[in-house]
């Protein structure tokens, strides 16, 4: 036995010696019995031999990084394995009992490797990449391995080449702070980058999935295509931004497969650059999971792109065959319709990316409705309907709490839907008043404007309402700081009640003052007018005065400077003359070009369809307003 350790300890090639023979417990068992038997401690002599023959082969492992091969990618794989082999031996020389060895241990090897650890991390993200495509290659059909997985072979293949990748990195363990921190930034680019050509390659085949006829078919490849993205970037995602699954549990993200959370404060400890480093690796893998749902969105674009006309197509169809009415019997077709693809979708879809395409879905269908509405629809109860069919549609995407949430149910779009259809179902009267209140707000917000900004000068009168004889006394004093160009020749206001439908007597009366030259920012008009108006119908809310100023040109045409307005509800009463004057309101209104709004819009359709009343306002008002209609 003294003549074996002696063998071992002299000239034993430490390449061929193997880290579980050598730590094992027998050959300690002998180290025992040696120290009993004889009182010697051969260990300390071992382990200061087998220490020189480390550092032999750590120069002969540097000379092999400058040496040229045909065969550099075996060369690489090679020294890198012989590093995990010296890596397990190194590891077990520091865990055996320390009264067989004592404090000895061996060289720290990773020296020797240093030139190696970048080609190590190159040719792991090469051979994850090539993986990758082969992956792909071979998964034909993209189809689901099971129905409850949900993604393809193509998928598995790659989260065990990421799983590879995670066992090289725990391999590693390099033991310097600094080269460990640069093999980590590495190592997670290789990662992203992997994961990035996975999504590229995966999303080529989306284009098989689409329908060349016009038809919106909903398939499973898509379904599935979709779930691979998905699963991938959940992978990459850091551990606080994980996406729900069904249940409780959240997938295992690559960075707690790595255990760099540990990592992260070992570098912290030593170097104080773990958090940095924590920050950096964070900000990769949710900037390369932000790429990734960018590519699913653009997947989910092409489906809504192809979703949109032939949805509206087939709701077309189905006005045609219901002579061009859109009502809530029709619904029955629609959820049938819908019920054909959601249904392949709600199977085959991950749960996050289902509730996305669901809610594209939702908002795509609001928007077909307006498409259609502004084609087919042309009276308010139509699209009283077409409200009454929304409702009953979200109802259905609700899905009795198994689809969308209240949150996308009622989303911006949603609620702009409702606000453009209850706009379109209003009798044209009750436009007419929403359009004065939609003035008197615009006039507001001119008064509030500082006065640097009130570039189109004011206007000044006094007013007031005379109960005896029912009139509204309005005496118009001065324009101020109107704008002035050498077009500039016969300034003057007209007044006119709004909405003029709102009184009876003489609903499209206005009162002008006279026209005189006056080349000046600041005419003078001294005109006293009398509107007779009912006390009943001025309180009413939208009841409006307007003032508009124009300028009458040499060349005889009429040039719109601006408007101001006065809500009838404000003006004081009085009930003689002799209290008028004393009553009365004196006010310095800004003049103000009016902002369009879909009110305006919609009386602006209606007039172009011969809607009496809209025709009414717009031929002696809304026209002489100049406004972008």
């Amino acid at each position: 036995k003294l003549s074996l350790l002696f063998l071992l300890s002299s000239y034993f090639h430490p390449l061929f010696l193997h880290p579980i023979l050598l730590f094992s417990s027998p050959f300690c068992c002998s180290f025992s019995i040696f120290m009993l038997r004889f009182n010697v401690d051969y260990t300390v002599n071992f382990f200061l031999a087998l220490d020189s023959r480390f550092e032999q082969i750590g120069r002969i492992v540097k000379g092999l990084a400058a040496t040229r091969t045909s065969n550099e990618e075996h060369l690489i794989s090679t020294t890198y394995q012989l590093y995990v082999t010296f890596q397990e031996l190194q590891e077990l020389s520091r865990v055996a009992e320390k009264r067989f060895f004592g404090d000895q241990q061996l060289s720290l090897i990773h020296v020797w490797f240093k030139s190696y650890v970048v080609k190590w991390i190159d040719l792991a993200a090469m051979k994850c990449k090539k993986g990758i495509t082969e992956a792909i290659k071979n998964d034909k059909q993209t189809m689901a391995v099971t129905e409850d997985v949900g993604y393809s072979s193509s998928l598995v293949d790659t989260m065990t080449l990421f799983h590879n990748m995670v066992v090289f990195w725990k391999n590693l363990k390099w033991p310097d702070p600094e080269e460990a921190y640069s093999c980590s930034s590495a190592l997670t680019i290789s990662i992203t980058d992997a994961a990035l050509h996975y999504v590229v390659e995966v999303y080529k085949k989306a284009d098989q999935c689409f329908s060349t006829d016009g038809k919106f078919i909903a398939t499973v490849q898509l379904c599935t295509i979709l779930n691979n993205m998905q699963t991938i970037r959940d992978k990459l995602s850091p551990p606080e931004l994980l996406s729900d699954e069904i249940g409780d549990t959240k997938p295992v993200g690559i960075i707690d497969e790595l255990g760099l959370q540990e990592f992260f404060d070992w570098l912290e400890q030593e170097k104080g650059i773990g958090l940095k480093l924590k920050e950096f690796v964070n900000r990769t893998m949710h900037n390369t999971a932000d790429d990734i749902s960018n590519k699913m969105s653009t997947g989910i674009f092409h489906l809504e792109k192809q979703y949109i006309p032939a949805v509206q197509k087939f709701i077309e169809e189905i006005l045609l065959k219901h002579g061009g009415a859109l009502s809530v019997e029709n619904l029955q077709y629609l959820e049938e319709y819908f019920n054909t693809n959601l249904t392949v979708l709600s199977k085959n879809l991950l749960y996050p990316t289902f509730k996305l395409v669901l809610r594209k879905v939702w908002e795509a269908t609001l928007r077909i409705f307006m498409e259609i509405g502004d084609t087919h629809l042309t009276k308010p109860s139509q699209w009283q309907a077409c409200r009454n069919i929304a409702l009953s549609l979200k109802e259905y995407f609700r899905a009795d709490g198994e689809g969308l949430v209240d949150d996308d149910l009622d989303s911006p779009a949603f609620k702009a839907f409702l606000f453009d259809v209850d706009r379109r179902s209003q009798p044209t009267n009750i436009l007419v008043l929403k359009c004065c209140s939609d003035l008197a707000a615009q006039q507001t917000m001119a008064v509030d404007l500082p006065t640097k900004q009130q570039q189109f000068g004011e206007l000044s009168l006094t007013i007031g309402y005379l109960k005896t004889s029912s009139v509204i006394e309005v005496k118009v004093l001065e324009a101020r700081n109107i704008p002035v160009n050498k077009t500039c020749y016969m300034p003057y206001v007209e007044l006119q009640m709004l909405p003029g439908i709102l009184f009876l007597d003489n609903p499209n009366e206005s009162y002008t003052t006279k026209k005189y030259k006056q080349q000046t920012q600041n005419p003078q008009f001294r005109e006293t007018f009398q509107i007779p108006s009912h006390s009943s119908i001025m309180q009413l809310e939208g009841t409006i005065l307007s003032l508009v100023a124009s300028n009458y040109d040499a060349t005889g045409k009429d040039h719109f400077l601006g408007l101001c307005v006065v809500p009838c509800n404000i003006i004081p009463h009085c009930i003689d003359a002799s209290e008028l004057g004393r009553s009365s309101m004196m006010l310095n209104i800004p003049l103000f070009h009016i902002t369009t709004s879909g009110v305006f819009l919609e009386l602006v359709t209606r007039h172009q369809r011969s809607d009496e009343v809209a025709s009414q306002l717009y031929t002696t008002f809304i026209k002489k307003l100049k406004a972008n209609l």
